[in-house]
């Protein structure tokens, strides 16, 4: 007589087991945190001050590594989003495979697809943006320091994509900005032309062309490159914030709370003066409101802005 004895449970377990399904979700998970890393390095990148990368205590060994790739922000930004997208697209290939296995109860294929497009969003949007961003936006430093070589091989990797998108995004803003201004240009040089007489010399005929170009200047042409700005976080202690500003000489410096992306004010240095001898000073109530632009607008308006500005203070005075 014989007797069928049942399989061991733990050899059942792996005789049922789909590896292919198994190998995908794995393969999600590691996916889904790349997505992670490289969506907080943008955030950890471009968060990063002049302060931050010149203080001795934050140069670690990938110090150089970050300088190098921020001093072409455009090309790192453009690395970034396109390693992003590849990895995103890749994501939702491969999840559309594990969606068949996991959503196969579902018998409608326009229900299947909509629940499938829900939790790739979601997972993506979660796990792959707004943790990885909030946590790079906390931990600048840190992020960017940890993600300098990867991103940098990344960098060199997409340089055939990067390059020619760069150009190619150039070359739009370019026509966009010149469809915007070329005839209200042509008309005040004409309008030179007609107004300039014989008397007119040479220096003041470059005068008069240069309000005509400074007419035409967008706000954005002028801005103080991100790297380049100094500004102080309001916490700094008020020893700190004199041998800052000793250090590098501005009468108006930025102000703000956690990171440079949440300016709260501007602080003048002239208001610090009469305090310079004093050790301790709760400087930070000193700042005085910002005054924000956008970075489209003319130079011409955003003088008569101030302009204004300067009439309604000496009518307040």
């Amino acid at each position: 007589m014989l007797t069928i004895l049942d399989p061991e449970p733990s050899n059942l377990l792996f005789t049922n087991i789909d590896w292919n399904i198994l190998i995908s979700t794995v393969i999600l998970i590691l996916l889904l945190l790349l997505s992670a890393l490289i969506s907080g390095s943008e955030i950890a990148f471009f968060s990063l001050t002049t302060t931050d990368l010149e203080d001795p205590k934050n140069q670690g060994k990938n110090h150089n590594t970050i300088i190098e790739l921020l001093d072409n922000p455009k090309k790192l930004l453009a690395t970034i989003l396109i390693s992003n997208n590849f990895i995103n697209i890749l994501f939702v290939l491969i999840f559309s495979f594990v969606g068949d296995h996991f959503f196969s109860g579902i018998h409608s294929a326009v229900v299947k697809f909509i629940v499938e497009v829900v939790v790739v969003t979601f997972l993506i949007l979660l796990f792959g943006e707004v943790l990885p961003k909030v946590y790079a936006n906390r931990n600048p430093l840190k992020f960017a320091y940890f993600m300098a070589t990867p991103v940098k091989i990344l960098n060199i990797l997409f340089t055939f994509l990067s390059i020619p998108l760069l150009k190619l995004t150039n070359v739009v803003e370019k026509k966009i900005s010149k469809k915007k201004t070329e005839i209200s240009v042509e008309v005040l040089s004409q309008a030179l032309e007609l107004t300039s007489s014989n008397a007119t010399t040479k220096e003041e005929k470059k005068i008069l062309q240069g309000i005509v170009n400074f007419g035409n200047t967008d706000t954005s042409q002028v801005m103080c490159p991100r790297m380049d700005i100094f500004a102080l976080p309001i916490d700094k202690e008020f020893e700190d914030v004199i041998e800052e500003i000793t250090k590098h000489g501005h009468s108006r410096i930025p102000v703000y709370k956690e990171n440079i992306d949440n300016i709260v004010g501007i602080l003048y240095t002239k208001d610090l003066i009469p305090h310079i001898n004093k050790k301790v000073f709760k400087w930070n109530k000193l700042i005085r409101d910002p005054f924000f632009v956008p970075e489209n607008k003319k130079l011409d308006d955003l003088l008569k802005e101030f302009q204004e500005m300067i009439r309604l203070i000496e009518k307040i005075i």
